[in-house]
């Protein structure tokens, strides 16, 4: 992918346009292969946040593009966000979840931490979690 020209106070608006929509699309592509290897759960954070600025983005300067074009891509990274938000959503509940471990008897802690292992396991990979929920997604009326 090409560099983005920097956004100066002197720079055209389509060169400012192009490079929000790059830097957006830079951060879903580039986070792809770590949402994959599951090597850290931040890809699917930085991904979302590249989806959902992007998002903002295209309504930002709705006047300003094809609106057919907008309307479409605007659609697809919706789901795109909601399929992260659901992997991410789990994962920050996770963390939480185990932070209040820590102020419960030993008896449920241990409970809780086996029950959270359990959840890990059968969730697999953020990448597996989001396949699982698009397949849901794609067949639901």
């Amino acid at each position: 992918m090409s560099e983005a020209q920097p956004i100066t106070t002197a720079s055209p608006l389509e060169v400012a346009i192009a490079a929000l929509v790059a830097d957006g699309t830079s951060r879903l592509v580039e986070n792809e292969a770590g949402i994959r290897d599951d090597s850290d759960i931040e890809h699917v954070h930085h991904a979302r946040v590249g989806a959902r600025r992007l998002r903002s983005n295209l309504s930002t300067f709705k006047r300003l593009v094809d609106a057919d074009w907008r309307q479409t891509i605007r659609a697809e990274l919706a789901w795109i966000g909601s399929l992260l938000g659901e992997v991410r959503d789990a994962d920050v509940l996770s963390v939480w979840l185990e932070a209040q471990a820590a102020d419960l008897d030993p008896a449920d802690r241990s409970g809780l931490l086996a029950l959270l292992d359990t959840l890990a396991m059968s969730a697999g990979s953020p990448w597996v979690r989001c396949s699982r929920a698009s397949t849901v997604t794609a067949t639901q009326p």
